[in-house]
């Protein structure tokens, strides 16, 4: 016992520092940085829907009659399926500088079940919102951009099937070029995880 504390104060200050490591523990989670394990385009030019997945960029654009869309997938085999998602923000590197005739370059991005590849399924797969943000024109090539997904949802969803597909599209008349996962000068797409693993059962 220390000297002038009464053993009322030594268990209180027991208990605190019992409270104060718990805290710690239970705070400590680091965020997980995902780089996608395939990526690539969907579109639809007024013809067959297209799927390619070997580009050095993902050049999306929204014309008229035209919409290509990039098609980004995670890997979360290294989140256990009970644990909760606490936030989660999506990040990519712009390939080709940000320009636009109606700033800013607006979209969104959905989210729903990998199946391992780009293909035409891509193209119509139903998803759920989890992004709505924008890129003002004038960005130089190789600035990189995160943006917090305001759902977490579907990715609490996807951690049972290990692959996260997150698809995004632009909303007006425009075009947005970003670092693809062959690209040898800038980063590919991230996924960046705040995750904590389930507690463990009481003790029998």
């Amino acid at each position: 016992m220390t000297k002038g504390m009464d053993m009322k104060q030594v268990v209180m200050a027991a208990a605190v520092a019992a409270l104060s490591a718990l805290g710690a523990t239970a705070s400590s989670a680091a965020p997980i940085t995902l780089d996608t394990v395939a990526d690539g385009i969907v579109g639809n030019t007024s013809g067959p829907v297209l799927a390619v997945d070997s580009y050095t960029n993902l050049s999306l654009i929204t014309w008229p009659t035209t919409a290509i869309l990039g098609v980004f997938e995670f890997d979360l085999t290294g989140i256990a399926d009970d644990s909760t998602i606490l936030s989660a923000a999506f990040g990519f590197t712009l390939d080709v500088g940000s320009f636009s005739f109606y700033s800013p370059i607006e979209f969104t991005v959905d989210a729903y079940l990998g199946n391992g590849v780009v293909d035409v399924a891509d193209f119509t797969a139903l998803g759920s919102t989890v992004i709505t943000s924008s890129v003002v024109s004038g960005l130089a090539a190789g600035t990189t951009l995160s943006f917090d997904l305001s759902s977490l949802v579907p990715l609490q969803g996807a951690l049972a099937g290990n692959l996260l597909t997150l698809r995004l599209s632009l909303t007006n008349i425009e075009q947005l070029t970003i670092a693809a996962i062959e690209n040898t000068a800038y980063g590919n797409a991230t996924l960046t995880l705040d995750a904590e693993a389930a507690p463990p059962p009481p003790p029998v």
